[in-house]
């Protein structure tokens, strides 16, 4: 084991103080934004039960209706402070007995009211220009189910003023109302917002322009679908809920065509991410299985390429789930032949095509091809980003390892791919591209710095988010690549701020200790696995579990017992099923002891009765 040297204990001390100055001084913030949250909440559907703090309806209906008795927009704005996703369809009943009660002219003059000459009303009695997001939400959605189509301009101006921090989580509800109040000008507004440097803004206004038949907004949502940034994958899926990629994949344009191959490309990764596998389904990905199928017989492109494979290896891992949902969903038009197709070959027949198309995309001369487009690649060529970027997905996913040394040199111009080029590399695993890897890691963040924070037990907002990608991005991949530089990063960055951080540095730390000789370092890396058992996270508590089990951590073993006794179930089950792993392993005697010791200081009855279970059952 590796002792300390005065330096070292002198750098933990300073670490240490910095940590407990921080805690004191600067308490970090730590919840993700609240404009983040809502459209997290918007986008996976999570809106089934009311936040907390919410007022009974029977209250919000009658201080609304008595805003509309006293003609008060100052009240009506006061009214309207309720979260929008939940509050919706509540309001818009509430406004429906308004315009019975008082007229919709009322009702559109308190929501919109008419400038006085010169004069503005302060924003308090103007329910659009509110300062409180969720009031101008409100605003903008009843206007929308009034279908007041004069309120378009003073709605546009509404949203050009929500990019500011304080307003930004009004920008999906207003964005979305102006898709109900459709007109060429509205369409205007929206399409600029495609292009914006806030990506959720991107993913705002195609949800918007999706609602528009697609002849009217074809080229506008192709180019925002190929326009590849952080929420590609949001901006794909909110299209394809109203247009199906096949559609665009049947398209005269080339443009479209290329579109929907992206959307396949996103959708699928984004199942496999932050979305549930149903997700293909629902956005008809899978239709596009006979369109693409014939993509593997030759090579065309490296986007058609990466979407056959993509959907191949999706339907390969989920052909049952695909029977058994299938006839559920509803078919667009332009799917009809290609659901009768798909749905008349049996399980058996699909699966041998799927496993034809992946080892012809998987063969010798195809990754030459890749190899070679890699090599012809000049940074300075801007029109080959996106063919390169999906090059480069393909020679990670197919062990294209001779092209490691391409990469290495590619990843020191910075280049806008530089996500996928981390990704690839650490696919590969080759050890070439470990110090690379460091060093990129080193500079993208100050690890000093975010060691020297408090331990968040919940998702951060990072303050360059791009960089902190970056950062997570190597992390995962050094868990395949077994360098000694891998895994002092990674002990390193076991103990970020954030937990997100802290987990994949622990997963990836576990994984690259099982592939080298870490002895060098085990003295470190078994107390970063002990003190991660103890970690504010759940998710980081389960890892450090696993490491307990994978690297046979036996002398751990009560400490893991310990978190049986853990609020999240899923970490209290986990405990045990650790204990069970090393006692498959050999270590049958020490789980005992650790088990037993448990029982005797065990005085739930319930909890007892589990321990003494699970000792019987060793």
């Amino acid at each position: 084991m590796r002792t300390k040297s005065s330096c070292g204990i002198i750098s933990s001390l300073l670490k240490q103080l910095k940590r407990l100055a921080f805690t004191l001084n600067e308490k970090p913030s730590t919840a993700v934004e609240e404009y983040t949250l809502e459209h997290f909440l918007l986008y996976h559907g999570l809106v089934g039960t009311s936040p907390e703090n919410q007022p009974e309806f029977k209250q919000v209906r009658a201080d609304i209706l008595e805003a509309f008795e006293h003609r008060s927009s100052l009240s009506l704005s006061i009214a309207l402070k309720l979260q929008p996703l939940w509050w919706e369809d509540k309001l818009q009943s509430i406004i429906s007995e308004a315009k019975a009660a008082h007229g919709e002219e009322l009702c559109l003059n308190l929501l919109c009211p008419p400038e006085a000459g010169n004069e503005e009303l302060p924003p308090a009695q103007n329910p659009l220009k509110s300062e409180d997001w969720r009031v101008r939400s409100n605003a903008a959605n009843l206007l929308s189910f009034l279908n007041d189509k004069s309120a378009i301009p003073r709605v546009i101006e509404s949203l050009g003023q929500t990019s500011t921090d304080s307003l930004k989580a009004a920008f999906c509800h207003i964005s979305f109302s102006l898709s109900q109040l459709q007109s060429e000008q509205s369409k205007a507004a929206l399409v600029k917002y495609l292009d914006d440097e806030e990506p959720w803004f991107r993913v705002d206004a195609a949800r918007a322009l999706a609602t528009w038949p697609w002849d009217a907004v074809a080229a506008d949502l192709a180019r925002a679908v190929l326009a590849h940034h952080n929420l590609s994958d949001y901006t794909a899926i909110v299209i394809a809920r109203k247009h199906h990629p096949l559609a665009l994949l049947k398209h005269a344009e080339p443009v479209c065509q290329e579109a929907g191959l992206e959307m396949v490309i996103e959708i699928i990764k984004a199942s496999a991410q932050t979305f549930q596998s149903e997700i293909v389904m629902e956005t008809g990905v899978h239709w596009c299985w006979p369109e693409l199928s014939a993509s593997a017989k030759g090579y065309s492109s490296a986007r058609r390429i990466r979407a056959t494979l993509a959907l191949s290896e999706w339907l390969r891992d989920n052909s049952s789930l695909l029977a058994e949902h299938q006839t559920e969903l509803a078919i667009q038009p332009a799917d009809q032949e290609a659901a009768a197709t798909l749905r008349s070959l049996s399980e058996e027949r699909l699966l041998a095509q799927v496993d034809e198309a992946i080892a012809t995309i998987s063969s010798e001369l195809s990754c030459n091809q890749l190899a070679e487009a890699l090599e012809k690649y000049h940074p300075s060529d801007d029109s080959k980003l996106d063919d390169i970027r999906h090059t480069i997905w393909l020679i990670g996913k197919l062990g294209v390892r001779g092209s490691a040394p391409r990469l290495v040199a590619l990843l020191k111009e910075h280049p806008p791919f530089t996500d996928d080029m981390i990704d690839a590399l650490g696919l590969l695993g080759d050890p070439i591209a470990a110090e690379q890897l460091i060093e990129l890691a080193r500079r993208s963040v100050d690890l000093e710095d975010r060691q020297s924070r408090p331990a968040s037990a919940h998702p951060v907002e990072e303050s360059d988010a791009a960089a902190a990608k970056h950062y997570w991005l190597i992390l995962k991949a050094l868990g395949h690549i077994p360098h000694s530089g891998s895994i002092e990063l990674l002990l390193d960055a076991s103990e970020d701020f954030a937990p997100d951080k802290r987990q994949q540095a622990l997963q990836s730390l576990i994984s690259a200790c099982r592939k080298s000789d870490y002895q060098e370092n085990s003295g470190r890396v078994h107390g970063a696995i002990a003190r991660c058992l103890q970690d504010p996270s759940a998710q980081v508590r389960m890892v450090a579990l696993d490491g307990v089990s994978q690297l046979e951590l036996i002398d751990l073993s009560t400490k893991a017992l310990k978190l049986f006794d853990s609020k999240e179930v899923s970490v209290s089950r986990k405990s045990l099923s650790v204990m069970s792993e090393l006692a498959d392993a050999g270590h049958k005697k020490e789980v005992s002891a650790a088990v037993e010791s448990k029982l005797r200081s065990e005085f739930d009855r319930f909890k007892k009765e589990k321990l003494q279970n699970f000792l019987d059952g060793l």
